[in-house]
């Protein structure tokens, strides 16, 4: 039982590992390839309505679309990994 709860533990640790990554990752990224292409700064859609509907709109989904693939994709990765190193699937149980 201790084993599982340590396991439980580290696994909670690799997978929040993986999204910080991922999320700075992205955010980089994000800046990087918004400026690539539209030869301006991100737009900050969180301050008082200073950008365009359309910019501020664009962003967003395009920062959704991005962050939920990387999240999909460093949580797999993760889990991947933790299969190879420990021969198991990470378990995650519900309590109910």
């Amino acid at each position: 039982m201790k084993k599982k709860k340590a396991d439980d533990v580290m696994w909670a640790i690799v997978a929040a590992g993986s999204a910080m990554l991922a999320g700075t990752l992205v955010q980089k990224g994000l800046n990087r390839g918004w400026h690539a292409v539209t030869h301006e700064d991100p737009p900050n859609v969180k301050e008082l309505p200073i950008e365009p509907w359309r910019t501020a709109v664009t962003f967003t989904l395009v920062s959704a679309i991005t962050a939920g693939l990387a999240t999909l994709l460093s949580q797999r990765g993760a889990a991947a990994g933790w299969e190879k190193v420990t021969g198991e699937p990470p378990i995650r149980r519900l309590k109910r």
